[in-house]
């Protein structure tokens, strides 16, 4: 039998912080949103005026603190530029080309590619509204997303939920679009919290009437049933994210047999050799492979 494939990282004893506590944590969720809601030129316009008034009041001492903080970060990121200090913003890229590949239920890994079936479910909004922020109904409709998303810690893990990625949207200039994508083990689950409490609640707002009253407030979602064998993925030097950004529980007997303990797998998995190669190797697609053998400098060579 052929040796199953080796995840980069051991499993945690503890649940590793996901995506959406470090966004609440580190308020990115809603700071990711703000700067949107308008266009550049807006916000420009707005720090212009607030320096104007700064410097009316104070004189041109006001003008310090702007160029004292804009020389720091301009020493900060050429030296990092430079290599004379270190480049945080690697911290957490793997280095090196790896994939996923989700565990059976009893945390082994297969040999074949893509065995284990997931659901993937992307869901947004977008606030088409000149008063960005401080659009109609908009305060209401965030009151009611914030439940539905806190609602998805009792999903992590426990009741089906992988994962998720926060995205924004770049087709305008202004539209302030966020998405999210979900990575679920099966359907039933999605369904499950889809007709939980918070889900059913906003739901039930934007039925009875929201939906007409506030046109420029949008929803959308996508779902996706990927089975065995019909998904691949590949990463280059990238932190964690999107399908990378899943951890899959895994219960273990405890040392004294009496009690089941969980463990945390981040089911990365290192892509350069092997089934996971190439694209035609990781879709168990053989009719697929003419082109790949004419380009095997390049899979040989990738990072």
């Amino acid at each position: 039998m052929a040796p199953s494939f080796e995840l980069l990282f051991k499993p945690f004893k503890e649940r590793p912080e996901w995506h959406f506590t470090k966004a609440i944590r580190t308020r990115s969720l809603h700071f990711v949103a703000a700067k949107d809601y308008f266009q550049l030129s807006t916000w420009l316009c707005i720090g212009g005026l607030l320096q104007t008034a700064a410097v009316a009041y104070f004189g041109f001492r006001a003008t310090i603190p702007v160029i004292v903080l804009l020389v720091l970060r301009t020493i900060d990121h050429l030296s990092m530029a430079l290599g004379i200090t270190h480049n945080r913003y690697m911290d957490g890229a793997i280095r090196k080309k790896w994939g996923v590949q989700l565990p059976h239920a009893d945390g082994t890994l297969s040999s074949k590619p893509a065995d284990e079936s997931v659901v993937v479910f992307f869901v947004g909004q977008q606030v088409n509204h000149p008063l960005g922020f401080m659009a109609p109904g908009l305060t209401e409709n965030r009151y009611y997303q914030n439940q539905i998303a806190k609602a998805l810690d009792d999903y992590y893990d426990k009741k089906g939920l992988l994962g998720w990625s926060q995205w924004q949207g770049t087709t305008e200039h202004a539209n302030n679009m966020i998405m999210f994508i979900m990575y679920w083990k099966n359907i039933e689950s999605l369904h499950n919290y889809a007709h939980g409490p918070e889900h059913m609640a906003g739901l039930r707002w934007w039925s009875q009437g929201a939906g007409k009253k506030y046109p420029h407030l949008s929803v959308f979602h996508e779902t996706y049933i990927a089975p065995k064998g019909h998904f691949e993925n590949i990463y280059l030097n990238c932190k964690p994210l999107g399908f990378g950004a899943t951890t899959v529980p895994i219960s273990k007997p405890s040392e004294d047999g009496k009690e089941n303990k969980l463990e945390w797998l981040m089911p990365i998995v290192d892509s350069k050799r092997g089934p996971l190669r190439t694209f035609a190797r990781r879709m168990l697609r053989d009719d697929l492979t003419a082109h790949e053998k004419e380009d095997n400098d390049i899979w040989d060579n990738t990072v």
